[in-house]
């Protein structure tokens, strides 16, 4: 990773800022040609209770590609 930032590192509640959070829907995941992409997911805190959507973009790169 390039930064070394993951998902959880920014899974935090809006309402009590708690990291004790999971994904429990993904809206919508694209990756563009680029090398860039965007991922929406739907999380909830273990803390409060909130149900809250979590909007990323990301830069990716390819290591290895095969077909079967």
């Amino acid at each position: 990773m390039k930064n070394n930032i993951d998902i959880y590192d920014v899974m935090r509640c809006p309402d009590c800022d708690s990291d004790d959070c999971y994904e429990y829907s993904t809206d919508e995941i694209e990756f563009g040609v680029n090398g860039t992409g965007h991922y929406h997911v739907d999380c909830h805190c273990k803390k409060c209770g909130k149900n809250f959507r979590l909007y990323t973009e990301f830069e990716y790169s390819i290591k290895k590609a095969y077909t079967r």
